[in-house]
């Protein structure tokens, strides 16, 4: 069956603890970015959705000169949502990575050019890394 895996972000997010929208998507920003993203348009929908079916609850905070932010909790139901669909065996979808797609290519540039590609990858992928230290730390 195939469902919105959005949700499923969404309500894992939810698991971790009691969160805002906002909160969220910063979470799924410094947790799961380089694998899996949401925006605030899947999200917030989203939400309002879990509230409606049950599988999360919201109460709103006040917050010192600010607006007032809902925050949602997962209830068991979501939480059991959650562990049926972590049961599941996950769907495998093609990766998009514009570096090999570049590379399948070559053939039409200078092998200069792609060097230089693959250099600039990983020396972005080592700042990442080191990141990943920093946060682990």
């Amino acid at each position: 069956m195939s469902r919105n895996k959005s949700r499923y972000a969404v309500l894992g997010m939810l698991s971790l603890k009691p969160m805002s929208g906002y909160d969220i998507k910063k979470n799924l920003e410094k947790g799961v970015a380089n694998f899996w993203s949401e925006g605030f348009a899947q999200i917030y929908p989203i939400l309002k959705q879990f509230v409606e079916e049950g599988l999360a609850t919201c109460h709103t905070e006040s917050q010192e000169g600010r607006p007032k932010r809902n925050i949602y909790t997962i209830t068991e139901a979501g939480r059991n949502e959650l562990v049926n669909w972590l049961s599941e065996p996950a769907g495998i979808y093609p990766m998009r990575i514009e570096l090999l797609l570049k590379l399948f290519f070559a053939h039409n540039t200078d092998p200069e050019v792609s060097i230089r590609h693959v250099e600039q990858f990983q020396a972005a992928m080592q700042k990442k890394h080191e990141g990943y230290l920093e946060e682990e730390k």
